[in-house]
């Protein structure tokens, strides 16, 4: 007697709200953009190539919301999933064997991870891992650089099949029937790659395959006829790792209606077979908003649950690792033009700290300094083979020991003041002060340094006098000290929102003024710039249809500034 088909459960998720991003789909077929804001699907859009001529049309919508990250989210053929044993060693031992076998048996320049498996419960207990790699040719590779050169935040590369782990799970906690048995596989069809077949063994990914050309497609029988055969095909697969019982299996598919009307259960050889259209299965993971009923393919659905949730495994090449050592403080600084200047301001973030501890390591360095140059002189005495230039790499040494990063963390600082800004807020400038005493102000001294040319004086000390600058930014600092303002940050920023909010605007900008003023209690935190009548900008973005929307934003230009730290008695006045 053939199993009847799991017609789809009632139960389902709340709606979930999605913060402002983008996450771009990409296939070997093209790539879908898909744009979240106001905690829903915003726009989508379809291009088929990224030589296409309507990367403009991506490109527009991405430099309409500069300050909403993007996320790569994969499904091309050219990944790697590789089943490994390694020794039964230490947790800590085995995470360097884990790092010379992705060495050796994968490219450097390649998207490279694992996913651990635990250990063995017999035997010797070895440990399972599965080696994860996504290879960085085309047309992934153009993606990538397109999304780079865009100034949105880049926030990494995942992949559909690790990814899916959290769609399998939420599906199942979405089902009035609880599904309890070790093995289950995900088919999805998807417009950007074909059908992606994925198995998972307890709950984790540790097969996948994509089919990318079925005979027949525009023929729902056919097509659905060689999908149940490389369906077939994977469970043949699957049974040499360790599965066995079919009837304590499930298997769920994501497709469009006309071909799951045309499956036969019988032939899929599961325990349990569950099915949804794209709309069904948005409804059930509670994100209804971003699906059309009419849809047939279940991009869109991967991209608006997996922007739903925090995602589990980024994959990195040697390039994109560097990247993210920069963008930890993006929010504040978009490069970094300080060389220049960063003696002055190296000054300015320990005045910030104000505390005993950095004054006495300061003193302490300068005492070292003093006993190098001593030592240096005698040896100059010495031997008078020394370079010419003795003194300029002396005034360098002496540079590099004023501004040691253990004592002056300026992007560490940076980041920590801008980690309270809602995401409606993009940061255009930034500008670091320090107040020196009066009768310094008459003589031309650096008074601030430059971030990228985002405010303050761009300092450029000539050549060989890097020592006149390191011994005048020690004096400058020294009589900072007393001063009760020697530190001063001030922000310049955007406020967005919407037109409909606008009676919102005050208490929004005062409940974030509050919020620094709590995280900085010992700092004076003030609104110095006040909003000015807003402007209304008309943007228009294309939907995935061709439609054109006219998106009503409103921005608010607004300036903030921290000064401090502050005395006892201007504390309290505060």
């Amino acid at each position: 007697m053939p199993l009847k088909k799991k017609a789809p459960k009632i139960t389902t998720f709340k709606n979930r709200a999605i913060k402002n991003k983008f996450v771009l789909n990409v296939g070997d077929e093209g790539a879908i953009l898909t744009h979240y804001m106001g905690g829903k699907l915003s726009n989508r859009l379809y291009v088929d190539s990224p030589f296409s001529s309507d990367m403009n049309l991506m490109e527009k919508l991405l430099s309409t919301y500069p300050s909403h990250p993007v996320y790569l989210l994969v499904d091309v053929i050219e990944q790697n999933y590789s089943q490994q044993v390694l020794p039964p060693v230490s947790s800590l031992g085995v995470k360097k064997q884990v790092e010379r076998r992705i060495k050796r048996d994968f490219q450097d320049s390649d998207f490279n991870n694992y996913i651990s498996m635990g250990r063995s419960k017999e035997g010797r207990k070895d440990w399972n891992f599965l080696f994860v790699s996504l290879s960085n040719t085309e047309p992934f590779s153009k993606w990538l650089e397109f999304i780079l050169m865009q100034d949105n935040p880049y926030k990494g590369t995942y992949l559909l099949p690790v990814e899916a782990q959290n769609l399998v799970k939420d599906l199942n906690l979405a089902a009035l029937e609880k599904f309890d048995g070790e093995w289950e596989v995900l088919v999805l069809h998807d417009k950007i790659g074909g059908f992606r077949i994925i198995a998972f063994q307890g709950g984790k990914v540790i097969f996948t395959r994509l089919i990318q050309q079925l005979v027949g497609d525009n023929i729902p029988e056919v097509v659905v006829g060689n999908l149940e055969q490389e369906v077939s095909n994977t469970i043949e697969y699957i049974k040499r790792i360790g599965f066995r019982s079919e009837a304590d299996s499930k298997i769920t598919i994501i497709a469009a209606g006309e071909l799951l009307d045309k499956v036969d259960n019988k032939r899929l050889k599961f325990g349990r077979v569950d099915m949804y259209t794209p709309a069904q299965a948005a409804t059930k993971l509670g994100i209804a908003h971003a699906v059309n009923e009419k849809d047939r393919y279940a991009d869109v659905v991967c991209a608006a649950h997996f922007a739903a949730h925090k995602p589990l495994l980024r994959f990195d090449s040697p390039h994109t690792k560097k990247l993210f050592l920069l963008q930890n403080a993006r929010k504040a600084i978009y490069a970094l033009g300080i060389l220049g200047s960063v003696a002055l301001i190296g000054i300015g973030v320990s005045d910030y700290l104000g505390s005993a501890e950095n004054r006495d390591k300061l003193s302490s360095l300068e005492m070292k300094r003093d006993a190098a140059q001593s030592s240096l002189a005698v040896m100059k005495e010495k031997d008078s083979a020394l370079p010419q230039n003795v003194s300029l790499m002396l005034d360098v040494m002496d540079l590099h020991k004023s501004i040691d990063y253990e004592n002056y963390a300026l992007l560490s600082i940076i980041s920590d003041v801008t980690s309270s800004l809602p995401e409606q807020y993009t940061i255009d400038n930034l500008v670091v002060k320090i107040d020196e005493p009066e009768a310094k102000k008459s003589q031309k001294q650096p008074q601030g340094g430059m971030i990228d040319g985002m405010g303050g004086e761009d300092v450029k000390p000539a050549v060989g006098s890097l020592g006149a600058v390191s011994r005048k930014a020690a004096k400058a600092k020294e009589e900072a000290k007393n001063f009760i303002y020697p530190f001063t940050v001030v922000f310049s920023f955007e406020y967005e929102i919407k037109e409909s909010e606008l009676d919102f605007l005050s208490k929004r900008l005062q409940d974030f003024l509050d919020n620094l003023k709590a995280a900085h209690p010992n700092y004076e935190v003030e609104y110095t710039k006040e909003v000015v009548s807003p402007k209304r900008d008309q943007i228009e973005t294309v939907v995935g249809n061709g439609q054109v929307v006219m998106d009503k934003i409103i921005e608010l230009p607004v300036e903030l500034q921290i000064k401090g730290k502050l005395n006892d008695e201007k504390k309290a006045n505060n």
